[in-house]
């Protein structure tokens, strides 16, 4: 029994020991990589549990403190103490220049109320004002996933908690790839407007003389970080058509329920009254997805990336389906466009998408180009 007791205040001793290399004892704070680490744990309980958490992200100018008094920069520290509670999170965001704060099981009601206390926190501190060089964001996920960030302020995008994993900083290298991509963007969506000439003039002409309505179908889609656009495509339904059918199949394609055909289970809509002759035709080769070239040229979208959302379809979304659009253009062919298509289930394609997400390299992207084109030839998970 002895030895047992001995050993349990070993292994606390212990544990202790492994917990203090995680903190920043002079602030109290968890060093920078623990925290993220701590945050994006949050993160997968919340996608579970669907109980949101606030982050209140409070950036500082080094040089600010660095001019604090001995007293002032104590009462500074110890303030984080007082404005959160045992439950909650508090450690580096960026190691010496913003503390985050994640308040767990917070509702939209509550954000105010956090924020105040924060304000009123650093206003005991610093007097009746907050110095200018110290800003607060606060960011309640997962209701503001995918939305620009409000600033009183720091990086709107280095905010958003789905990237503490994949970038803490934006490296040179990094850069030069997006260069390079909205390069290859732009020479691509040339080439294929100039290769596929003849189809933007024979196509339209058929569109008109077989049915009624405009040549282009203009439909508003969920983009980079969720900003919307205007898609465009060759109209392939006729006009006036009931999208309650479309809205009704996502919402069931979402919870992966889907069509069997030929003991298959098709995601995608099969014998779509609402398509015409020749809509089923250019939908099943893609062609109707050319006008996307311009979308690309315009910079709505890029020739590579996940599909691009209806804004109803992401109503239906659960908080971690939103990461699949953020920090990325979504594309005109991409990795759930060539290895899934119309055969696999939503969570798979969301799983597909973030994986290139994740993994995006240049020559990822040139891999997926080369290979769309026999997944069209061969119209394989096309209907």
């Amino acid at each position: 029994m002895f030895m047992k007791v001995r050993a349990i205040k070993q292994s606390k001793v212990h544990t202790s020991k492994i917990v203090d290399t995680f903190r920043d004892e002079e602030w109290g704070l968890y060093i920078q990589n623990y925290f993220r680490t701590m945050l994006n744990f949050e993160i997968r309980r919340t996608e579970r549990s669907k109980n949101p958490f606030l982050l209140v992200l409070i950036s500082i100018n080094e040089s600010i403190l660095n001019t604090l008094d001995r007293i002032t920069l104590e009462k500074f520290k110890k303030t984080f103490d007082q404005i959160t509670r045992e439950t909650d999170i508090k450690g580096w965001y960026r190691e010496n220049k913003t503390i985050g704060i994640v308040y767990t099981d917070m509702s939209v009601q509550n954000r105010d109320l956090i924020l105040k206390k924060v304000k009123d926190g650093l206003k005991h501190v610093f007097g009746h004002s907050i110095p200018h060089h110290i800003f607060i964001t606060t960011y309640l996920y997962p209701e503001d996933l995918g939305k620009e960030t409000t600033r009183e302020t720091v990086d709107s995008l280095d905010a958003l908690p789905d990237h503490t994993h994949t970038h803490t900083h934006i490296t040179t290298s990094h850069v030069v790839a997006q260069t390079a991509k909205r390069f290859i963007d732009i020479v691509g969506s040339i080439v294929g407007i100039t290769l596929f000439s003849p189809a933007f003039i024979l196509i339209p002409l058929i569109i008109k003389l077989t049915s009624r309505g405009p040549v282009f179908f203009k439909q508003k889609r969920v983009g980079y970080n969720g900003q919307t656009f205007k898609m465009l495509k060759f109209r392939s339904m006729h006009t006036n058509n009931d999208s309650s059918i479309h809205k009704k199949f996502m919402q069931d394609f979402i919870k992966n329920q889907g069509t069997v055909n030929s003991n298959t289970k098709i995601f995608k809509i099969v014998g779509d009254p609402r398509v015409t002759w020749i809509g089923r035709i250019i939908r099943k080769t893609s062609l109707d997805e050319l006008p996307q070239f311009f979308n690309v040229l315009f910079g709505d979208m890029s020739l590579v990336g996940p599909r691009p959302a209806i804004p109803y379809e992401t109503e239906e979304y659960d908080a971690w389906h939103k990461r699949r659009f953020l920090g990325v253009k979504p594309g005109i062919t991409g990795f759930w466009q060539v290895y899934g298509r119309s055969t696999a289930a939503f969570d798979a394609m969301v799983r597909m998408d973030i994986h290139y997400v994740r993994n995006w390299t240049p020559i990822m992207d040139l891999k997926l180009m080369c290979k769309t084109p026999f997944i069209l030839f061969t119209a394989k998970g096309a209907y």
